[in-house]
């Protein structure tokens, strides 16, 4: 597949980076059309509305990724599309009444622009405030289905887990690794399958758990592993 198609179907797959992506772009048009608008402001308040939560979201897009990629993220996904077509239909109005000859429909259509970005900010001041709350209560969530779902057998594919939760393999992943790091999750990763311990290294013996830090992450890790639990780089 070429670098343009599992984009493509990356995007098609993950509403939340569609919405991101589509609230920069119809905020660029909003700017370039600003002049179509009554009321220049509005267009300019609207457009740096929908830039600036679309950076937001592309960037928590990458940083959090088991939220967005969430059944939560997904409906936020597709509350931004509704802002952005919103916002959209506000810029097509207002195209549309500067075209118009007689002056008083022209402001007819720029009025109707103007309450159409004006919806566009309220669903967008909605969606932005909740989403912070939102993401934190949601990642918790996920890390602790993750969690259980390891726990539950000695053994358990990746892809398993990722499959019960809705997840990409490669989140699920660094969700294992994030709770083995932080001592959530006892176990280890063998290529794509999580082979759970009941107790740390060391503890199962009596002794004490040596560990050591991670050059590349900064994750402590109990010595005499080979790779790091949290970001899997060799020791």
């Amino acid at each position: 597949m070429s670098i343009a198609g599992k984009t493509t179907k990356g995007l098609t797959a993950n509403p939340f980076r569609l919405g991101a992506l589509a609230y920069v772009v119809v905020g660029v048009i909003a700017a370039l059309a600003g002049d179509a608008f009554n009321t220049f402001d509005i267009a300019l308040i609207a457009s740096g509305v929908s830039i600036g939560i679309g950076v937001i979201f592309i960037i928590a897009s990458f940083v959090a990724p088991a939220v967005t990629q969430s059944k939560t993220g997904k409906l936020f996904g597709y509350l931004s599309l509704l802002a952005v077509i919103i916002l959209g239909q506000a810029i097509g109005l207002a195209a549309y009444g500067s075209q118009m000859e007689d002056i008083s429909e022209r402001y007819f259509y720029g009025d109707l622009a103007t309450f159409s970005a004006v919806g566009f900010l309220g669903l967008s001041a909605i969606v932005a405030l909740v989403w912070p709350c939102i993401c934190c209560s949601t990642q918790k969530q996920l890390k602790t289905r993750v969690i259980g779902l390891a726990r539950s057998s000695p053994r358990i594919q990746v892809s398993e887990i990722a499959s019960a939760v809705s997840l990409s393999s490669d989140t699920v992943k660094d969700l294992l690794y994030d709770a083995i790091g932080s001592g959530d999750l006892y176990g280890r990763m063998d290529g794509d399958t999580f082979i759970r311990s009941t107790a740390p290294v060391g503890a199962a013996h009596g002794g004490a758990k040596v560990l050591v830090i991670c050059p590349y992450c900064g994750a402590k890790t109990e010595q005499g592993l080979a790779k790091c639990q949290n970001c899997g780089a060799e020791l």
